[in-house]
Order: structure tokens, then sequence, then C-alpha cells
């Protein structure tokens, strides 16, 4: 499994909607009143300070050092940012249409965001914002999903994503310490903790 630290640190919390729907399959809906869920994740105790990673080529446009982004806690709110919300057990709630389509940025040779879901067979976008060359190979398991090359002046390169239900791991071969996550998720209701800690999703009706 190529999952580097990160992987050991990432948590997904469940939300239960209520009692287990057994395999039926996630069905949409019209939803009306949907309300929101909303909350932060923090790290309660000591925690361990942002490590830094050196930069040994491109560093025009990558700068001298990035910070690593294993674990990531706002040292204010004690907050843990790219942990995954997800509500376990929702028979039926709205529509996929509702989120949107999962974009991966490079900037300054970072992938932007760092983690994010995504419904399977949908089209992941892919930005290049640095004048380098990306080359973005992705992985779920063993299994290589693709392996591209990315020029500066190619800007958008949309890939279709295969059908999986394991995590997707992202790196970039020119530059090792790039990567991103993309969780796959059943349904609409799942978020990500921002830098704070902090999460929401809206129209949160759901039903059994």
């Amino acid at each position: 499994m190529r999952y580097p630290d990160f992987y050991l640190w990432m948590v997904v919390l469940s939300i239960m909607a209520g009692p287990s729907f057994g395999e039926s399959a996630y069905r949409v809906i019209e939803v009306e009143k949907g309300g929101e869920i909303a909350g932060s994740v923090k790290l309660l105790g000591k925690f361990p300070a942002p490590r830094k990673l050196i930069v040994a080529r491109d560093q025009a446009v990558c700068g001298q050092s990035q910070r690593a982004e294993d674990f990531i806690v706002d040292p204010k709110s004690k907050g843990l940012k790219n942990v995954v919300i997800t509500i376990q057990d929702i028979a039926a709630g709205k529509s996929f249409a509702a989120t949107t389509a999962p974009v991966i940025s490079q900037v300054h040779c970072v992938y932007l965001p760092h983690v994010q879901v995504f419904q399977p067979q949908t089209k992941l976008t892919i930005r290049n914002n640095d004048q380098v060359l990306h080359n973005i190979h992705a992985y779920a398991g063993e299994q290589v999903l693709f392996n591209i090359a990315q020029p500066s002046y190619v800007k958008k390169w949309p890939v279709r994503l295969l059908s999986t239900s394991e995590v997707i791991n992202v790196q970039c071969d020119m530059h090792e310490w790039m990567s991103a996550y993309l969780i796959p998720v059943e349904h609409p209701y799942a978020a990500v903790t921002d830098e704070s800690g902090g999460f929401s999703m809206d129209q949160a009706a759901v039903s059994g």
C-alpha cells in the first residue's frame, strides 16, 4: 500500500443516521427542509510542531522548503485539519449533483486540497498553476490508476476516476513531497475539516 505517514494519522469519523440498512444501494430522493450538521475536530493533549521538508529542485517556484501536511493542528483552536467526516448508514438523500466534482490544483508545488472526498466514476480535474513540469501518479492500493505528465503549458487536465472503493493516493514523480488523497464516499453527506478543524454539511436531511 503506497500510503505515507499521513494515512496513519488520518481519521474517518462517522455520525450514525439510524439502524443499518444492509446492502441496499443509496437512493436519491427530493430533500425538503434540509438542515446543517456542523462541528469541529480537536486534538487533546500535546502535538508535534509542523515538520519542514527540504525542497531540492525548482526552488524558484516551489520555495526553499514546504510544510509537511501529514499532521496539521491549529495552535490556537487545537483543531485537526484533513479529517474526513461522514454520516453512516444512509439509505436515501440528496443527489450527488449537489456536490462539487473533485479538482486538484498544483500551486507552488503543493497539491490543493490535500484531502477531499469523491463519488466513484466522476471526473477529476487536475490543474497546473506552476511554471514547472509535474508528473501525476495516482494509486488505489497497489493499482496504478493513471500516470501522466503535466507540463506548465497544460493548465487543465480532466481524468476519469476508475470505480474503486479504496483511498486514492496522488503523488508527483518530479517533486517527491507532493501528495494528495481522495476518499471514496457512497453518498454526498461527507466533509473534510479545514485549517481550524471545523466542518459543515448542509441540506443534511436523510431518509431510512
